[in-house]
């Protein structure tokens, strides 16, 4: 818990499927939060927020055609293949 608030983390991915998509106005819409970027297109982020609010910033960045999904992540119960500092920021 920071400044009284609840940090809640959640996992953020995304396919952008117009060709010649720009990423760069959603890349900048996430890392305004405290965020990591795990995989190509997948993120994880921490933050007081609802996943409805999440979206509701993070949508005027993509088309009608794309895809994205915000989900809270339970970190008690958690397995894969990722680097240590990608760990380390996870379990904080």
């Amino acid at each position: 818990m920071k400044g009284g608030f609840v940090l809640k983390k959640y996992i953020i991915s995304y396919d952008l499927n117009k060709s010649g998509k720009n990423y760069d106005g959603l890349i900048n819409a996430i890392e305004k939060y405290n965020c990591i970027k795990i995989l190509y297109s997948t993120w994880i982020i921490k933050s007081s927020s609802s996943a409805q609010n999440i979206f509701d910033n993070l949508k005027p960045q993509i088309d009608d055609d794309d895809k994205l999904i915000i989900v809270e992540i339970n970190t008690n119960n958690e397995q894969g293949w990722l680097n240590k500092n990608q760990w380390n920021w996870i379990n904080d």
